[in-house]
């Protein structure tokens, strides 16, 4: 996982979540307050976040990542996707009838 462009305040909560798993290397030093130095260190903290989120299952990483107000989501293969609980309680999948093959899927 790569995230660009993050503020301050987003990196703060995101170090703090990794380091509960005392994986946050140096992200919590104040050399990260503000945005200059967010932008040139980009690939490092994307090496520490890579790290991170290879520690813990998709799920996890989904939920926590969720709990703290990012707009992402796991990427799942069809087979998974099909098995997920949340779609299923939300009433995602539908039945559809094929009379030209005698079949529903």
């Amino acid at each position: 996982m790569i995230l660009n462009r993050l503020n301050p305040d987003h990196l703060k909560m995101l170090a703090d979540w990794i380091d509960s798993h005392d994986l946050a290397g140096d992200l919590l030093e104040d050399k990260y307050l503000d945005q200059p130095t967010i932008d040139q260190n980009q690939a490092h903290i994307n090496g520490l976040l890579s790290a991170f989120f290879a520690s813990i299952t998709q799920d996890e990483a989904c939920h926590g990542i969720q709990e703290r107000d990012f707009a992402m989501g796991a990427a799942r293969p069809s087979n998974e996707v099909l098995q997920d609980p949340h779609l299923g309680d939300r009433y995602f999948w539908e039945n559809v009838e094929y009379p030209e093959v005698g079949k529903t899927f």
